[in-house]
């Protein structure tokens, strides 16, 4: 798939405006009609690329919505839709999703005020296609269980994400690091 189009098509845009305006001083000094139809076929190009570019959703641009997706479902503490993103194959130690989910609904009960945000984006492809890691750097406060977090964390965080057989990006795992790059270990 060519992603530089459909991810950041911005240099084709680009190319298209700068050939509109030289259709466009083109005509001012020959009054041709075939010039003029040369910027309305550009600005037409210029649509279908705004359109391809909305409707592809590219692999990197899915796993970055699904990271955003995460962050909002750990805000609200929607475990449902937690548990959607998190893939049956998650493994960090100790024992997968059923011990991660278990913290879940001890640490993000819903209605309790707390803030996560993810910024910064990075989507790596590894050997596998079918695995990306997305690493950006997350801030968390507020109420998460029993604790409160106050001051803010900052840090960076690695999110591992596997394509299902359903086609769907879900979370296989996660680290979490400091500001000086240690990994912090979540609490049980």
């Amino acid at each position: 798939m060519v992603t530089w189009f459909t991810e950041n098509p911005i240099g084709v845009y680009l190319f298209l405006g700068a050939v509109a305006v030289l259709f466009t001083l083109i005509f001012f000094n020959t009054r041709r009609p075939a010039h003029l139809a040369g910027v309305l076929g550009c600005l037409a190009l210029g649509a279908g690329v705004w359109l391809i570019d909305r409707l592809v959703v590219t692999d990197r641009e899915q796993v970055q919505l699904r990271t955003l997706a995460l962050a909002a479902a750990v805000e609200r503490g929607d475990l449902s839709a937690l548990e959607e993103i998190i893939s049956a194959d998650f493994d960090p130690p100790p024992t997968g999703k059923e011990t991660l989910m278990a913290r879940a609904r001890r640490y993000f009960l819903p209605g309790r005020n707390r803030t996560v945000r993810f910024s910064q984006l990075g989507v790596a492809r590894s050997n596998d296609p079918q695995r990306l890691t997305v690493r950006c750097n997350a801030s968390a406060s507020g109420h998460f269980g029993t604790f409160v977090v106050d001051p803010p964390y900052i840090g960076v965080t690695e999110f591992h994400f596997k394509k299902d057989a359903d086609g769907r990006w879900r979370l296989t795992g996660f680290a979490v690091y400091g500001m000086g790059g240690e990994q912090i270990n979540m609490p049980n």
